[in-house]
């Protein structure tokens, strides 16, 4: 490709600085012979053959889900003169489909399916021409339906009004065959789609990109080119296979030489087969599912599901019961048909009399176009929107948006009179008040002082809190003698700088910083907000992450270039409001003022947010008077945060298209829900906001909540479940929004919903509406007289060390795990630790979970789910039983899960959990949960101090494994030396004493020295393993990262768990959390001391095994490494991994790994700080180091960020970890030269 004039160009255009050398085209195997001359291979004639073994694993047989795929037959019949039928008509952009089914009893009695050709009206009339001579008699067609990408069209030309998008038909037909069924999927020739489905609502909607690797076509022609078998026979083939080779969701480009490989290891030909099966099912389940749920029960679709092999192998990959549909072709029209049934039967619309005859013969062209003005929307696309004229009427027609047909359907609709959502936003940003606002309302800006000339210029970026807190600063700047400069579009510039796969939110904040350093502002305001103020009654009002990591991770990208002095403020707004003040004086002072300008100008400033607030609450108000004056209508809640859900730029004029339906849009916090409770720690200030007006909006009856989120939005993948827990069976919309997010998508979507609400509100005055029975209640956990008290589902109490409880210890590395449920048996209690989680386990969880959550979560959930019922009968038993009055054996069964209070999504696992042990029925199951805050002492200091002692032991054991596995000399002998003493220091762990512990630990030290390592453990190539404190120990969640590293020669040494202890003391130490008093804080201290004096004792005991090189973990001293690049302020992991890797570079490791969850909010945001400064420079700097020694001539350091979902790295992973190994291969002889 670097040969191609036209791609090298494009490139050089883009990037002026790239070159392409003459030896581009051959640089990889320049770099192998390169590579061979350095290492100086010698010849091996044992080399040229090598032992036969298997390269795939193998996947279950697809036989075994016999039993869990029900096949659906369909009700076809002949039809009777004057029989009452519908006629339903998919016209799709490839195909279009009809059928005519009759009322009675739903039986097809004409069908066609056919090619659309790019005429969506002449493909209906063909359709028409079709069914008519199929019906032999004559019979009545009372309605008919259109459905989709062609619906409106086709409709506009039958004149019906029963357009139904195409989700609600395949709802509607997959609810035909099953009612429970709450998924599709849709797998065909060339695409592939999923549907999830919320009480009949599309809440979640995804499909296939350019790649065809899990569609029909993938398997039909590597199926025929590589094995040469026939699309008909490899059902047949596959259903024989005993072992399916695992090919995992492999690109269409590599499976044929999978294929041969397998082939030439001597696979048995069914084996091949059906693992190519399971391919197309896992890249289904991994590149469109993704990380969605997997729901109850799913209905699959597509021509695919024609080869029955296909669902059996999706079934056990899912682990869930699979209804595969008759006609899968057929699906859309034969629902749209039975919804137009249901809609006449409900009176949304009445009978007519179409004849097919007439439909065939009506005139229908197509006369001029003219371009859209835009109307009141100023909406700038300029569509060009045809003239259609249909018998004698002319109608017009297209644009990106609904524009036309909505006026149509909703003549009498005042958006801008229904659409809140943007009243609110004038009045952040405008204050426009105008005449149809009620009396009692107040100016939110104050008199503006006179204009001045040259008054300084202040910039402030139009992201996140802004969008509520713009008049607070406005006033307080303008009052101040500044001019305020608002950033007011998103460049693209600034979204290429972001260096980190951040949520649609954060690209809208960097490109609205870039457009506000063109306005060249004399300052930037760039506050760091850690909480707002908010009475919700819970502890913390937090911000996420990424919003108060803004300032960082958008001062880092623009580190290398000059830009305005950014004012960077951490601002507490729960805070007292004169500390609140102080800020701002100091705020004042950085931007050349007086502090003594400062009060009168925070004052007024205040009292204009208060007003403002106010005001929301008298619009909301008048929003909830207006609907409440007419029964007949109902209006929408738009949830979400202001600057996704209320922003113009973010929220795809999603208020505006109900709005423009005739339905009032209101924003959430307009809302009076100062009465309601949001959910159980809930820490963040937009979930306590979204909550209660949750709870609010399910109890109005004519109120529903459509709910906007972003792609990967971390909070929102617990929220989201928390806000479906309160609507119930109320029906709520789900719109998931990023960058690529299309107008005709959403609009779709928000048809779909309308049309449920509407049915929902009909079968409700039907009295045909009940809420779901509530599920299980937890064990519950109390604490009285200093003894922790369980309290069972029959409220018989019990305590923590009764042997009718059993605590279960999640795999949280494996040391780990059993060093601490090890100390839980020397407390009396009963505990056994679960064993490191399996492809098994994941399943579990992401059948039991909405799989958007964090993998820690997920690996946990299938850990409790698959520890309480038993891989067997979950595989065996109707799912819908599976769980009801279940407990482990006879016990209350306590499944450990330690907690904190945000901002990351950690401090919610133990509050999600409880949803799901209630809503699966488990019985006599609980939670114990520990506070992070408190550092992990609620279940009292002599626990503490002994659990101390396992944790620190695990550390180093851990650290100990990873030496003798790359450098042992005979590596199964030293790891059998190391579980044997490993036995023994658990056994002392539960039986011994402090001394006795100690005692051990020399002994087993002792064992360890005699182990012999190929080279001395001070010249060994050392990586360092950090992130997020789960996946970065636990062996699963890690998949073959350590076992690459090892096998290239390096030691992986892996941040310690104790790590996390010591930083929650120092929050305590620096009063950072709350409840920080003199006396916490000194306590804190005295048990600072003590963890360091039991941690140096234990890691000297195993300096003399010359397998562990001791070092005090020093926590204030990575944070000091971090202090220039992210404030202490922003609680959690960002500011460890981000110091660690800058302090740890060059001085203990060759390399750095991050590695986190997939979406881990922490993790990304600490990646987008460190690919700017893992460099030599970024070493000193951070470092406030004098050059000393460390090698010149590596100027980028070897960093590597790795996100992990349970699955085996993706090509480009390897790829990219196979670079960084050569570049900590590169450092480290660049270090030992140095070093000599």
């Amino acid at each position: 490709v670097s040969r191609n004039k036209t791609v090298a160009g494009f490139i050089k255009n883009k990037y002026p600085e790239s070159a392409v050398l003459p030896e581009s085209a051959y640089f990889e195997a320049l770099g192998a012979a390169l590579k061979g001359l350095i290492s100086e291979p010698v010849f091996d004639p044992g080399n040229i053959f090598k032992e036969n073994k298997q390269t795939f694993s193998a996947l279950q047989p697809l036989n075994s889900a016999e039993g869990k795929v029900i096949f659906k037959t369909l009700n076809k019949a002949e039809a009777f003169p004057g029989d009452e039928c519908i006629l339903g008509l998919d016209v799709g952009s490839t195909t279009t489909k009809a059928v005519i089914i009759r009322v009675k009893d739903n039986a097809i009695l004409a069908s066609i399916y056919l090619r659309t050709n790019g005429n969506p009206v002449q493909a209906s009339i063909n359709c028409y021409k079709s069914l008519l001579e199929q019906l032999k008699v004559p019979v009545v067609i009372s309605g008919l339906g259109t459905t989709g990408s062609g619906r409106h069209i086709s409709a506009l030309h039958a004149m019906t009004h029963g357009v139904v998008n195409e989700i609600i038909a395949h709802a509607v037909a997959a609810a035909h065959f099953d009612k429970d069924v709450d998924t599709i999927f849709e797998i065909g020739g060339q695409d592939a789609k999923y549907t999830h489905l919320i009480n009949g609502i599309a809440s979640d909607y995804a499909m296939n990109e350019a790649c065809s690797a899990g569609t029909g076509s993938f398997l039909e022609e590597s199926a025929k080119e590589t094995l040469n078998i026939n699309y008909t026979d490899i059902a047949d083939i596959a259903m024989k296979a005993d072992n399916p080779l695992n090919f995992n969701d492999q690109c269409a480009a590599f499976i044929s030489s999978d294929i041969k490989t397998a082939s030439h290891e001597g696979a048995a030909r069914e084996d091949i087969v059906a693992g190519l099966v399971y391919s197309i099912c896992m890249n289904y389940v991994n590149r469109v599912k993704g990380n969605r749920s997997s729901g109850r029960k799913i209905f699959m679709q597509g021509g695919v599901c024609y080869n029955r092999a296909v669902p059996y192998a999706m079934s056990n990959l899912v682990n869930k019961e699979i209804i595969v549909p008759p006609e899968p072709g057929l699906m859309g029209a034969f629902g749209v048909a039975l919804e137009i049934k249901n809609r006449i039967n409900l009176g949304f619309i009445e009978k007519c009399n179409y004849q097919l005859s007439e439909l065939i013969n009506r005139r229908f062209e197509h006369v001029k176009d003219f371009i859209c003005a835009g109307g009141s929307d100023h909406c700038d696309r300029k569509c060009k929107i045809a003239v259609i004229k249909v018998g004698d009427k002319k109608y017009p027609f297209g644009g990106a948006c609904s524009k036309y047909y909505t006026e149509r359907s909703y003549e009498n609709a005042v958006p801008a009179k229904n659409n809140y959502v943007k009243i609110r936003q004038d009045i952040v940003f405008n204050d426009r008040l105008n005449n149809n606002f009620p009396e009692e309302m107040n100016n939110s800006y104050p008199v503006k002082p006179a204009e001045k000339t040259n008054r300084p210029r202040i910039g402030i970026i139009k992201s996140f809190q802004v969008n509520t807190l713009f008049p607070f600063y406005k006033n307080f700047f303008d009052l101040l003698g500044f001019d305020v400069v608002l950033s007011d579009r998103s460049d693209s510039e600034g979204m290429d700088k972001m260096s980190s796969s951040f949520c649609y939110p954060v690209e809208i904040a960097y490109g609205m910083f870039h457009n506000l350093i063109r306005k060249n502002p004399d300052f930037i305001f760039m506050p760091h907000i850690t909480e707002m103020d908010y009475n919700d009654g819970h502890k913390y009002k937090r911000l996420c992450v990424f919003v108060q990591g803004e300032s960082y991770y958008l001062r880092s990208a623009y580190s290398d270039e000059k830009i305005p002095p950014v004012i960077a403020p951490i601002l507490n707004f729960k805070d007292k409001k004169e500390n609140v003040r102080k800020a701002f004086r100091q705020i004042a002072v950085q931007t050349g003022k007086s502090s003594s300008q400062v009060d009168f100008a925070f004052d007024e400033a205040w009292n204009s947010f208060l007003r403002m607030q106010e005001n929301f609450k008298i619009l909301g108000r008048k929003a909830l008077a207006e609907l409440e004056s007419d029964r007949t209508r109902f209006g929408v809640v738009i949830f979400g945060r202001p600057y996704n859900a209320f922003a113009a730029e973010a929220n795809l004029n999603i208020p505006h298209k109900f709005a423009s339906r005739n339905i009032i849009a209101v924003p959430h916090d307009f809302l009076p829900s100062e009465n309601y409770h949001s959910y159980d720690n809930m820490y963040w200030y937009s979930g306590q906001q979204i909550l209660r007006s949750a709870r609010f909006t399910k109890e109005h009856q004519q109120l529903f909540g459509v709910y906007i989120t972003n792609f990967s939005c971390g909070p929102d993948s617990f929220l989201l479940s928390y806000f479906r827990n309160i609507m119930g069976t109320k029906p709520s919309l789900t719109l998931e929004l990023d960058s690529h997010s299309a107008d005709v998508g959403v609009d779709t979507r928000i048809d779909a919903a309308l049309d449920i609400i509407r049915n929902y509100i009909e079968l409700e005055k039907q009295g045909m509406i009940s809420e779901k029975a509530e599920g299980i209640k937890p064990l519950s956990i109390i604490s009285r007289d200093k003894k922790t008290i369980i309290v069972d589902s029959e409220r018989k109490e019990h305590e923590l060390t009764s042997p009718e409880i059993e605590i279960v210890i999640p795999s949280m590395g494996n040391f780990s795990t059993e060093a601490f449920s090890a100390i839980c048996r020397s407390a009396g209690m009963n505990s056994r630790s679960l064993p490191v989680p399996t492809t098994e386990t994941l399943k579990f969880g992401r059948g039991n979970t909405t799989c958007k959550e964090c993998l820690p979560f997920i690996l946990t959930t299938g850990s409790l789910v698959e520890y309480c019922r038993g891989k067997e009968q979950y595989k065996n038993e109707n799912l819908n039983k599976q769980f009801a009055g279940l407990s482990k054996n006879g016990k209350k069964v306590l499944f450990f899960m330690p907690h904190g209070y945000g901002p990351c999504r950690q401090g919610q696992y133990y509050i999600s959990l409880k949803d799901i042990i209630s809503n699966l029925k488990l019985k006599d199951i609980g939670i114990l949960s520990m506070d992070d805050e408190a550092s992990f002492e609620d279940l009292g200091k002599d626990f503490f101090i002994k659990g101390w002692l396992a944790i620190t032991i695990a550390d180093v054991i851990h650290d100990i494994e990873s030496v003798i596995n790359t450098l042992a000399a005979d590596k199964p002998s030293a790891l059998g030396v190391l579980n044997e003493e490993w036995s023994k220091i658990l056994l002392s762990l539960e039986n011994e004493n402090r001394k006795g512990i100690f005692r051990q630990l020399k002994d087993s030290a002792k064992e360890l020295a005699s182990i012999e390592l190929k080279s001395p453990l001070e010249e060994a190539k050392v990586i360092s393993l950090i992130g997020e404190i789960y996946v970065r120990r636990e062996e699963f969640s890690r998949s073959e990262l350590v076992n690459t590293l090892v096998s290239n020669g390096f030691i992986v040494r892996t941040a310690p768990i104790a790590e996390y202890v010591y930083y929650g003391n120092y929050l305590i130490k620096k009063g950072i959390v709350e409840g920080s008093g003199l006396k916490t804080r000194m306590q804190i201290s005295v048990k600072d001391k003590y963890q360091r004096y039991y941690e140096r004792k234990i890691k000297n005991i195993f300096s003399v095994t010359g397998l562990y090189k001791p070092e005090m973990v020093d926590v204030e001293k990575t944070i000091d490494y971090a202090g220039e690049l992210i404030s202490d302020k922003l609680v959690g992991e960002t500011i460890l991994t981000t110091g660690l890797a800058l302090r740890d570079i060059l001085d203990e490791a060759c390399g750095v790994i991050s590695i986190g969850p997939f979406n881990c909010m922490p993790s990304r945001l600490s990646e987008a700080i460190l690919n700017k400064e893992m460099t030599l420079e970024g070493k000193y700097r951070n470092g406030k180091l004098k050059r000393n020694g460390y090698p010149e001539e590596v100027s980028a350091l070897p960093f590597l960020y790795i996100e992990t979902d349970g699955n085996l790295f993706p090509q480009i992973t390897q790829s990219r970890l196979e670079i960084f190994m050569m570049q900590a291969e590169k450092l480290h002889k660049a270090m030992k030269l140095h070093k000599n």
